[in-house]
């Protein structure tokens, strides 16, 4: 929430950007939505709550985290120490101190339905993505306490959620640019005249908040990249890259870095850049780390704090790569006629490629959507759809799996196929959810359950559109099996040792 309303900044050519102490001052102005839901805030009020219970509603609400870490900083500006995490500044307050402090200030809850809101959601999600990098590789590097390291990841999200309240034009307009392919640092200084990263380093010192982070050099990310391993033998790292990559704070500055980088494209040059040097800094083979980043998109992806209306960053997996944005004239030569598809995808984008092509091209199908469950098997939404129109169906809809309609009843139950016939379409819309009944063609439709590793994961659902075809037995038999390969495709290639962050609670739990 604002306490004041700035004025958005408008980028012109000649006029001069605010310098880095107005944008300090104007940042210090704006207050965050919580997160929290009244009744979690109200539980967290409670004369008899325990330590554990605070803390739980408080690491579900990044906004209202960080309040607390920067009150506890505050208490220790005259001395020589720095608040470590949640816990620690918890610990410092005191509950009575905590509960006061929720109680002072009259909160704005996030409201989605506000496109200002929801950009602020988004760019929390790219933080609580990177604090899930950051638990696994703390976890997997060095064994130790993950959380001041998954504390200072946060906090280097701070001035990027706050921009959209402050600025949202200049925010909006980074966003459009950086989808059509421009690096989002180099459009953030052209537009706000200052370099997030440093003036995030300033705000949370003038907030009292630690900043432990130790960025790499240009250098040293071009040397690490280029020694990364691909085979069983690491080529050997320069001994200065070496001890810049052991120094500390570099965990949380990398994670922050690539969640970035991937929550813009999964498939650019950055990305495998950055993706290069954390392979190289866990000493991990790079098809290794890939496989375990693409697991811990998957869990960010079910999460539900972070998953209303908002583009997942497992979705972020099937989209190309943007565009160059100027291509030089070259000479292309022709493509042969029929290249022989591969043995394997060797990715979900390539997985998901070659599902539509098998669906539109070999089976003669219009459309098609996956719809997969949530982690904890309470949810069924939509993760990919083909030839809707709109984009509702890919990025709105979800339902409880404990609906008596008919996708939840073929979960429950295993069923392998359901072919709705075009005598059967009225019975059908019946008991399909409200968001899926008009959307039944009067051809019918086929549902085809996924099996992951022999679990029941999800549903395709595929038709003819309005194109008026009827489903045939053969289309029929051919779906089942398609259904059936890619249950095998997609565990392939999402599974993964399990991430820390899924076995241990750790900071950054999802909103009860």
């Amino acid at each position: 929430m604002q306490t004041s309303e700035p004025t958005s900044v408008r980028p012109a050519a000649g006029r001069p950007q605010p310098p880095r102490a107005e944008w300090l001052a104007r940042l210090a102005s704006v207050r965050l939505p919580w997160l929290s839901p009244a009744p979690s805030l109200q539980r967290a009020l409670g004369a008899h709550i325990s330590v554990r219970e605070l803390l739980g509603t408080i690491e579900a609400d990044l906004p209202l985290a960080v309040e607390v870490i920067a009150s506890a900083g505050q208490t220790l500006r005259h001395s020589d120490q720095t608040v470590q995490g949640l816990q620690h500044a918890v610990n410092l307050l005191g509950i009575e101190r905590v509960q006061g402090l929720i109680r002072a200030r009259r909160h704005t809850s996030l409201d989605p339905a506000q496109p200002a809101h929801q950009a602020v959601l988004q760019a929390m999600a790219t933080t609580r993505l990177a604090c899930l990098f950051t638990n696994h590789w703390t976890a997997l590097r060095t064994g130790a306490d993950p959380e001041p390291p998954i504390w200072a990841t946060a906090l280097l999200g701070v001035v990027r959620w706050k921009l959209p309240l402050l600025a949202p034009r200049e925010a909006a307009e980074i966003e459009r640019r950086v989808a059509a392919g421009q690096r989002r640092v180099v459009v953030e200084r052209d537009l706000l005249g200052v370099d997030v990263d440093d003036l995030t380093a300033d705000h949370l010192h003038a907030l009292g908040l630690p900043h432990r982070v130790t960025p790499l050099s240009p250098w040293d990310i071009a040397q690490a990249a280029r020694c990364v391993r691909t085979g069983d033998a690491a080529p050997e790292l320069p001994e200065a890259c070496q001890r810049a990559l052991q120094q500390p704070g570099v965990v949380s500055g990398l994670a922050q870095s690539l969640a970035q980088s991937v929550q813009d494209s999964w498939y650019s040059r950055r990305t495998r850049t950055w993706m290069a040097v954390a392979a190289v800094h866990l000493n991990r083979p790079l098809d290794r780390l890939r496989a375990d980043l693409v697991q811990l998109a998957l869990h960010a992806s079910r999460e539900a704090t972070f998953t209303r209306g908002l583009v997942a960053p497992a979705s972020r997996l099937l989209w190309e790569a943007p565009a160059p944005r100027r291509v030089l004239p070259r000479v292309v030569a022709p493509a042969p006629l029929a290249a022989p598809p591969a043995a394997q995808p060797q990715d979900l984008r390539e997985l998901f490629s070659g599902a539509v092509r098998e669906l539109t091209q070999q089976l003669g199908l219009r459309r098609c959507a996956l719809f997969l469950t949530s982690s904890d098997r309470q949810r069924l939404g939509c993760a990919f759809a083909h030839g809707f129109d709109g984009t509702a169906l890919v990025r709105g809809l979800a339902m409880p799996v404990s609906d008596p309609h008919l996708p939840q009843r073929m979960l429950r139950q295993a069923a392998g196929l359901l072919w709705v016939r075009d005598a059967q379409v009225a019975t059908a819309r019946q008991q399909m959810p409200a968001g899926l009944a008009p959307l039944v063609p009067a051809s019918g439709m086929l549902l085809g359950v996924v099996m992951v590793d022999g679990q029941p994961r999800g549903l395709w659902w595929a038709d003819t559109g309005d194109t008026g075809r009827a489903l045939d037995a053969d289309t029929s038999t051919a779906f089942r099996a398609f259904a059936q390969r890619f249950g095998a495709g997609f565990a392939r290639l999402t599974r993964a040792q399990p991430p820390h962050a899924a076995s241990r609670p750790a900071a950054l739990a999802e909103t009860a």
